[in-house]
């Protein structure tokens, strides 16, 4: 995601790019299977790299029957889906932990899962990670529904290097302030704002005053008294605002796990 080079990453001259423009949606399947499957995905040349386009492809899988015990204690494929929390599916004993302690169940709720197919399910994924999946977790295609493929670039290398430097002056001078800032930046540059902003709220510290005229208006969800005078108001956003281009924001959240 950074641009630079790491040689623990086997593809594209060792360089995670990210996505730029759309170039197009192909759903034909010769197509499809030619860029997932593309052999220059292990060149290090870049000259061929610079022509590779990068993708997200949606597709249906599996973890090939003679591997499974090799992702039986960690699903490699990372999504959320939706899970019926009753005894046939999450078993007795998860069932029985629910019902003791009077938690939720018998009820629908999306959980991030780990793995072993896309659960019947379509699911995209980008190049990176399906590449991962298809060559050491020994994924298995069962149908290709579409390959939508991007321009490429590295243009946040510059932006990481100077931030990481900057950091490691900052540490060498003790500087922790500075550091922290500078860890900041770089944790929350990528994809941060275009998480789901529904799933989110806001809580702002208010006087009892106006923690009562909060509760009038719309948005309140829930209070929590600190001391006399100060309460913390949880409310629910009015708005939201994305920042990052979502093909970037989408690479970035996919490739986190390669």
């Amino acid at each position: 995601m950074s641009g630079e080079p790491n040689a623990l990453n086997p593809y594209t001259n060792h360089i995670i790019y990210m996505p730029a423009q759309l170039i197009e949606k192909i759903t034909d399947y010769d197509r499809c299977k030619a860029l997932i499957y593309d052999t220059n995905r292990f060149s290090n040349d870049p000259l061929v790299v610079d022509k590779m386009l990068l993708f997200v492809a949606e597709i249906k899988g599996h973890v090939d029957e003679k591997y499974l015990n090799e992702a039986i204690n960690w699903g490699p494929i990372l999504r959320n889906i939706d899970i019926k929390t009753n005894k046939e599916t999450i078993g007795e004993f998860m069932y029985n932990h629910l019902v003791n302690h009077q938690l939720p169940h018998d009820k629908t709720e999306c959980k991030l899962t780990n793995l072993g197919d896309t659960n019947n399910e379509v699911i995209s994924f980008n190049n990176y990670y399906l590449w991962l999946l298809i060559d050491t977790c020994h994924l298995v295609i069962d149908e290709i529904v579409s390959v939508t493929t991007f321009t490429k670039h590295s243009n946040f290398n510059s932006f990481v290097n100077e931030f990481m430097n900057l950091r490691q002056q900052a540490k060498d001078a003790k500087n922790e302030r500075l550091g922290q800032f500078c860890k900041l930046i770089l944790n929350s540059a990528f994809g941060g704002d275009a998480l789901n902003s529904e799933k989110y709220s806001n809580t702002r510290l208010l006087s009892a005053n106006k923690t009562f005229i909060q509760h009038l208006i719309g948005g309140f969800i829930h209070s929590t008294e600190l001391n006399e005078d100060l309460y913390a108001v949880q409310v629910d956003r009015e708005n939201c605002r994305c920042n990052t281009c979502l093909q970037v924001a989408y690479f970035v959240l996919d490739s986190a796990k390669f």
